[in-house]
């Protein structure tokens, strides 16, 4: 394992202990004839003309201890998925010419995914199939859209939109979605959408509600199922007004979308359900791929799943005070049933973005330009945004990470189904 550098090679690892569950610490020494080429190598690569400072020297220090890990890894079989921890007291960690760069660094390294197991998973998904009704039902929805307003209604019915914030928390945890916007009774059937969230046998709940708060038990929105484990949870509608609309006439519908006819509509209102229907049964795939990973992640290491638990922990609390709850209620939600889940999910969640590391860099994938556009225009749709104001206001948030993670995270799962797939 060389690089343009220096010779890997030449990297003299005294000793590797392992010293918990894919925890390892590690003593090395690099040559003062390869600390200096790589430093020399480093400048060049900046072409820099001046001698190099002390502080340009101590980042390239910092790449070189990074090197050395990355060697420890690939000695051991391992790999590694972020910089060591440097011991100052152990080491020698001073760069100089004329002397050995002797180090002491420790770290998680993990075992490459076994792909085999992987390959072998079963995804057993119901796809959704086209029928020729959701046609009629998203015509009828559209004849809704365009049609007046009926006034006096104050009682949900077939057909009503009602607006206002609607929140889901898992048994014993806090709110992990609140939205505003609206929710819609269809003309038939029991499940109604939340923009992109599905809510299942709600419908039966809704219909007669009126302006007010509405609670109800219900198995968790697709996008959550990964994060609470498909855990039921409680949904809160917070209702600020219902509106009820005067179905418009087809003709009108054609009419308002400039098509020939009827028949011109119902192939363009098809093919884009079908088109729908292929998106989600493609993100159903990839949600149950995802969730049979997280048996495949590699124990964390205790000091990895410490911080976890204390992120999760701090997070939790400042949820609570900021819900403006006295000392006394914050402490009996840290002390129940909340904060368990809240660390049970956070270590999850790592578990799982482990284990999608660990397999981009086994299958080498990578982020291009379209693959991150098409992840801002998918989650500005369902923000109701454009892309390019989706894309100014994670920009100004300092998100743009989140966003390249949500790209890499679609290109794996793809990437391991076109495995699966092909096998």
């Amino acid at each position: 394992m060389n690089s343009k550098y220096f010779e890997h090679d030449e990297i003299i690892i005294e000793s590797v202990d392992e010293l918990e569950p894919n925890f390892f610490k590690a003593s090395a020494t690099v040559p003062d004839a390869q600390v200096q080429l790589f430093l020399r190598q480093i400048h060049q690569a900046k072409e820099a003309t001046a001698p190099a400072t002390d502080e340009e020297i101590l980042e390239a220090s910092k790449l070189l201890v990074y090197t050395v890990w990355e060697e420890i890894a690939y000695r051991q079989g391992r790999m590694n998925v972020g910089p060591p921890r440097f011991d100052p007291e152990e080491s020698e960690g001073i760069v100089r010419s004329g002397h050995d760069l002797r180090i002491v660094l420790s770290g998680p390294l993990y075992p490459e995914p076994d792909l085999d197991q992987i390959m072998n998973l079963e995804l057993s998904v119901e796809p959704l199939e086209f029928a020729s009704e959701m046609v009629d039902q998203e015509l009828d929805d559209q004849r809704l859209d365009l049609g007046e307003v009926r006034p006096g209604v104050s009682r949900a019915d077939r057909g009503s939109t009602i607006f206002g914030c609607l929140s889901f928390a898992p048994e014993g945890s806090s709110e992990l979605m609140q939205r505003s916007g609206k929710v819609r009774l269809p003309l038939s059937g029991s499940d109604c959408a939340f923009g992109t969230s599905v809510l299942q046998d709600a419908v039966p709940i809704l219909l007669g509600a009126e302006v007010g708060e509405v609670t109800w038990e219900g198995p968790p929105p697709s996008e959550y199922q990964e994060l609470v484990n498909g855990q039921v949870g409680t949904y809160r509608l917070l209702i600020e007004n219902i509106e009820h609309r005067t179905p418009s006439s087809l003709a009108d519908l054609v009419s308002h979308y400039q098509m020939r006819d009827e028949n011109e509509l119902r192939d363009v209102v098809e093919s884009a359900i079908r088109n729908q229907l292929a998106v989600k049964n493609d993100a159903a795939r990839e949600n149950t791929l995802l969730r049979k990973l997280v048996d495949h992640a590699p124990v964390l290491p205790k000091l990895e799943a410490d911080r976890v638990e204390s992120q999760a922990t701090e997070q939790l609390l400042s949820e609570l005070q900021a819900q403006g709850l006295s000392d006394t209620e914050v402490r009996e939600q840290m002390d129940g049933a909340q904060r368990t889940v809240a660390i049970d999910s956070a270590l999850t969640q790592c578990r799982m973005q482990m284990v999608l590391t660990l397999l981009e860099q086994k299958l080498e994938v990578k982020v291009s330009e379209d693959d991150f556009s098409a992840v801002i225009r998918e989650e500005a749709a369902k923000r109701g945004l454009r892309p390019d104001e989706y894309r100014s206001k994670i920009v100004s948030e300092g998100r743009l990470g989140e966003i390249q993670a949500l790209a890499m995270k679609k290109n794996v799962l793809r990437a391991l189904l076109q495995k699966i797939d092909s096998k």
